[in-house]
C-alpha cells in the first residue's frame, strides 16, 4: 500500500497534502486505487479563551474535507473558519456545540482550517476530528 506522504509542521498547526493515491490496494480506497479517505486530524485537547488552532492542507481541485468538532462540557464553544487559497473565506459556522462542514476544494492550492475559542474569559474542551478525500470519492 502506498500513500501520498504528509508536509511537516507549521507554526499554528500542522500542513497536510491531500492529493492522489500513488498506488492501488489502498484501505481506503472504494473504486480501484484511485479514492483515498482519511482522518488527519484528530485531537481531543482544551483550548484557553481566544485561543486559536489552524492546519494548513495541500488540496487538489475536487478534494474534500470534512471537519467535526463537539463541545466537551458546557464552557466555550468552538468557531469554524476556512479560506481557500486566495485567502477568501469560503466556509464560517459557530459559535456552536456541535460543528459539522464539508468543503470541496474548487481550485488546487492551501486551504487553512482554523477553530478559534471565540470565549473572553472560559476555557472549552473540544474533539476535533478532520477526514479528507481525493476527488472521485
Amino acid at each position: 500500500m502506498e500513500r501520498r506522504s504528509f508536509l511537516g509542521m507549521i507554526s499554528s498547526g500542522v500542513a497536510l497534502s491531500v492529493a492522489g493515491c500513488t498506488g492501488s490496494g489502498d484501505s481506503g480506497s472504494s473504486d480501484g486505487g484511485n479514492c483515498h479517505e482519511e482522518t488527519v486530524v484528530d485531537e481531543f485537547d482544551t483550548y484557553s479563551a481566544g485561543e486559536s488552532i489552524t492546519w494548513r492542507f495541500d488540496l487538489e481541485e475536487g478534494a474534500e474535507l470534512e471537519m467535526k468538532a463537539v463541545q466537551s462540557g458546557e464552557e466555550a464553544r468552538p468557531k469554524l473558519e476556512v479560506k481557500d487559497p486566495n485567502g477568501n473565506t469560503i466556509a464560517e459556522v459557530g459559535p456552536s456545540e456541535n460543528i459539522r462542514r464539508t468543503i470541496t476544494a474548487d481550485t488546487s492550492g492551501n486551504y487553512y482550517v482554523e477553530f478559534v475559542n471565540e470565549a473572553m474569559i472560559n476555557s472549552g474542551q473540544w474533539d476535533i476530528t478532520i477526514e479528507s478525500r481525493t476527488a472521485g470519492c
